[in-house]
């Protein structure tokens, strides 16, 4: 099974109540989030001054948090 269908089948698993779907989504998205934070650094090889892969990642998932509760409270 693809990566997508996974994250598909877990999507409809949470939207039933399996709350542990969460958790698998969320771990999919970090690594996911990882390896895209991953290459970026090695395009741009000046910024690794400053920041690495982890320092990208932690910036994002910051920034995602907020997200999947502001969707719950929708709901």
């Amino acid at each position: 099974m693809g990566h997508t269908t996974n994250l598909e089948l877990e999507l409809k698993r949470l939207d039933e109540g399996h709350l542990e779907s969460g958790r698998t989504i969320i771990e999919a998205t970090c690594e996911r989030l990882r390896r895209m934070a991953h290459r970026m650094m090695r395009r741009f090889p000046g910024i690794g001054r400053w920041s690495d892969t982890d320092d990208v990642l932690q910036n994002a998932l910051i920034r995602l948090w907020p997200a999947p509760q502001k969707l719950i409270h929708v709901v």
